[in-house]
């Protein structure tokens, strides 16, 4: 375990390092490299990771807990069972992203693209999901109360009979795929 809290690595080049239980919050990753690195159980908490590049790197159980990822680049990145509450995630590059079982209340993903990223059984009550890229994403088991959808384009998306929508919100109309259980 490495503490680096409040440090300063802007630019900087951790692609395929082992960066596990590290703790990084209120640090400043701006644009770091960070593409296949392991960073799982790590400290983003506060953090800036303002257009990093995370591609396929394995944040799993991770906390991001008012970080900052806005134009971020999380290609094919694992998300598993991470926390992002309240963390912005404003026009990322998300495509195939797992963010199944993350705790992602309060997130925002405006003008994020999210195409075919798994939110299998994700908490993103009171998420902003507006003008959102979801096609294809898979929504089962998701919990999406209170989150604001408008004009999130959720064609082709995957959900179940136990997906939560926000009140009012006809999955169907929106062009979402609805499952049995």
């Amino acid at each position: 375990d490495s503490i680096f809290t409040n440090g300063t690595f802007i630019k900087t080049n951790f692609s395929n390092a082992i960066l596990e239980r590290v703790d990084f919050s209120n640090g400043n990753l701006w644009e770091s490299d960070m593409r296949n690195a392991s960073l799982q159980s790590s400290n983003f908490t506060e953090a800036s990771l303002y257009g990093a590049s995370l591609v396929n790197a394995d944040m799993r159980n991770a906390l991001f807990e008012g970080a900052n990822l806005r134009y971020a680049d999380t290609y094919q990145s694992d998300f598993t069972s991470a926390s992002l509450q309240n963390s912005n995630l404003d026009h990322i590059s998300g495509r195939w992203t797992d963010f199944s079982w993350a705790d992602l209340t309060g997130a925002t993903f405006v003008e994020s693209s999210l195409f075919w990223s798994d939110f299998d059984h994700a908490d993103l009550r009171e998420a902003d999901l507006r003008n959102a890229d979801m096609r294809r994403s898979n929504l089962q088991y998701a919990d999406l109360r209170g989150a604001d959808l408008t004009d999130a384009d959720l064609s082709g998306a995957f959900a179940n009979s136990k997906t939560l929508w926000p009140v009012g919100f006809v999955p169907y109309f929106a062009g979402v795929v609805t499952w049995g259980d």
